[in-house]
């Protein structure tokens, strides 16, 4: 494999480090540092001319070799009904990270597989949920199994990482920079392999895809059986979503001896684990309503779950936990506006945030049942509206509103922070 050349210029340069501080901060506009450092006010952007000075002197830090990569403050919150440790990254060091993506995202792009999804441009929650409903819904691959790796950030091995991305690159200043990256939050484990990719980097989901990428190969080239001479694959569908790994086929045993072998394959070649609560399971099946309306599951087939939908050879629903919070949202702000006379902001922004699932899934019955009775979605769409022209922000931010005289709904009074 040839590796690419010549990277330095094109990521110390002034273009590309005014790039970054323009992409990594498109959602911390309200930062109190981001609104200090390049005086973002109340309706307005950055300021050019601090992009600029603040650019050059970042590009200047790393021409003359001064800057490293500080460990990021460690954060517990709370995601998808877990507790995770994440990390902050200090403001310089996020963006040095965004300039080494910008500087090589086309090159790594070019190898990843098709087919896997997660925080990588143009292949979002959307791109896995149609490639999944694809083939659960044409009835060729009636098997699946869902495989899921044992605390994989905490256990990628960075050594690993790193000699896979020198494989890749062969400028020597823009590898020290990117193993400063790497090795930002190392910590040696019990077996003496030094492990840890941050959660809550920006470079870390890219560098979670790498460190896949010769998996993904191994079950989308190395796992086939031959037959009369010709070769037919172990998995004919493979969708990976970060760490979620979905595999179908139209043979179980297949798909046993395929998952046999990657879990030799992650603990031999990567050093990491796949938990061992894997299940090959049939595609789900819906029966005709009853005589209530209710379609119920065919006995001895499942429904896959993956990226927040669960589907079948016929729907795709929101998972029940998101559908629960959109509606648990749904409720906390009727009920605020109706007795309190204020919306807040930020559950304003998550409310339609979840709607999305919605669009791409046949729950809209469900939606219309349980959530439009509470709140009208265009109105909370108003309030956020409201807000960003007004240049309200903040988790503490507050809409007033009053209803309307005619009894048409609410209108916003005033908003404050």
């Amino acid at each position: 494999m040839k590796r690419a050349g010549y990277i330095w210029e094109r990521f110390c340069s002034l273009e590309n480090a005014v790039r970054a501080i323009y992409s990594g901060t498109a959602n911390k506009r309200s930062d109190r540092i981001v609104r200090r450092i390049f005086g973002v006010g109340p309706g307005t952007d950055l300021s050019p001319d601090k992009v600029t000075a603040y650019a050059r002197r970042l590009v200047a830090e790393l021409e003359a070799g001064t800057w490293h990569h500080q460990p990021g403050r460690k954060k517990t919150i709370r995601s998808s009904g877990k507790q995770r440790e994440i990390e902050i990254a200090r403001l310089k060091d996020h963006f040095v990270q965004w300039m080494m993506i910008l500087a090589v995202e086309k090159d790594l792009m070019k190898r990843m597989y098709r087919h896997s999804f997660g925080n990588i441009p143009g292949r979002g929650i959307h791109d896995a949920m149609q490639y999944i409903q694809k083939h659960a819904r044409d009835g060729k691959y009636k098997y699946f199994v869902h495989l899921d790796i044992r605390h994989f950030y905490q256990t990628v091995d960075l050594d690993l990482l790193s000699e896979m991305m020198h494989g890749r690159f062969k400028d020597a200043r823009f590898l020290a920079v990117m193993d400063e990256c790497i090795y930002s939050s190392a910590q040696e484990g019990e077996d003496g392999i030094v492990r840890n990719l941050a959660i809550g980097f920006y470079d870390s989901p890219w560098f979670a895809n790498i460190y896949l990428d010769p998996l993904d190969r191994f079950i989308t080239e190395g796992l086939y059986k031959e037959r009369r001479g010709k070769r037919t694959k172990l998995v004919p569908v493979y969708a990976r979503y970060v760490d979620d790994l979905h595999l179908q086929g139209n043979s179980a045993s297949d798909l046993k001896k395929a998952v046999k072998q990657i879990i030799r394959f992650c603990r031999e070649r990567l050093h990491i684990e796949i938990k061992a609560n894997w299940e090959i399971c049939k595609v789900a099946e819906l029966l005709p309503p009853d005589e209530k309306g209710k379609r119920k599951l065919k006995a001895g087939t499942k429904k896959i779950d993956m990226v927040g939908y669960t589907f079948s050879t016929t729907d795709t629903t929101i998972r029940d936990g998101n559908f629960l919070t959109t509606r648990r949202l749904a409720k906390r702000i009727g009920k605020r506006l109706r007795e309190r006379g204020f919306v807040v902001l930020q559950n304003a922004q998550s409310f339609v945030s979840h709607m999305g699932w919605f669009s791409h899934a046949d729950s809209r019955t469900f939606f219309g049942r349980y959530v439009l009775p509470i709140i009208d979605p265009d109105f909370v769409k108003e309030v956020i509206s409201y807000a960003s022209k007004n240049g309200i922000v903040g988790a503490a931010a507050r809409l007033y509103c009053a209803p309307g005289r005619d009894g048409g709904g609410y209108h916003i009074l005033y908003g404050c922070c």
